[in-house]
């Protein structure tokens, strides 16, 4: 199993090893600071329209309480451009307790036994378990990658603020051009907000969104597939 840095990683043997079972496919969803297992969530199987670009649910699944999951294999082995994404109970809720994060599937073969094929890492939004403190909070800015990406031609950026903040979220083409504006030092409450981009009248391409604070700026890429 081969780990790739962010905020999910996956790898997915399409040739039975040893120890695997041949109807289904087992994954666990951890957290990335810790490895703790995530307990409350969901998975979601799509398809990727290569044509429209827009995604189908095939499948939703609950995560068990030691993070783990399992998927039909009959579901990934016979069907193109398939993505997962785990995400919280709640989705509407301000205080999730980690950012959505969709992955994709790799047609590597592993080169190690591994109780688990699938491995899906996903950032904190809010608290940390602590030995000595229990669950501490850990504040900070946090930017995460909109989802769906690729998009066509909508999509929603998501981002913590540890405390409320003037925000400015804008997006810029490769020329460096600004192309939208979805917020001008704009306040915004403390916690998790999302915002949304309807790119309707824009070229298919890579675009970069960068959100300012009074002490924090970050940059992230996303792509236009029309």
């Amino acid at each position: 199993m081969v780990l790739i840095t962010g905020l999910s990683l996956i790898l997915l043997n399409r040739q039975l090893s040893a120890g695997t079972s041949p109807d289904f496919i087992f994954g666990k969803v951890l957290y990335s600071d810790d490895h703790s297992p995530v307990t409350e969530g969901n998975v979601k199987i799509m398809t990727l329209d290569p044509s429209s670009r827009t995604y189908n649910v095939l499948e939703v699944i609950s995560i068990n309480s030691d993070g783990s999951f399992k998927i039909s294999r009959k579901i990934i082995l016979s069907t193109d451009d398939i993505r997962i994404m785990a995400y919280p109970n709640d989705v509407d809720n301000n205080e999730l307790p980690f950012i959505p994060a969709e992955i994709g599937f790799d047609n590597q073969e592993l080169t190690e036994k591994a109780d688990y094929e699938i491995i899906i890492e996903v950032d904190r939004t809010s608290g940390i378990k602590n030995e000595d403190q229990g669950s501490v909070d850990k504040k900070k800015f946090y930017l995460g990658q909109n989802f769906p990406n690729p998009f066509n031609p909508v999509t929603s950026i998501r981002f913590e603020l540890p405390e409320s903040n003037n925000v400015s979220l804008k997006i810029y083409n490769m020329k460096g051009e600004t192309v939208a504006v979805l917020a001008e030092n704009e306040l915004l409450r403390q916690g998790f907000n999302e915002l949304e981009f309807n790119a309707g009248n824009l070229p298919s391409g890579t675009y970069v969104y960068t959100l300012r604070t009074d002490n924090f700026t970050e940059n992230k890429k996303m792509m236009l597939l029309k």
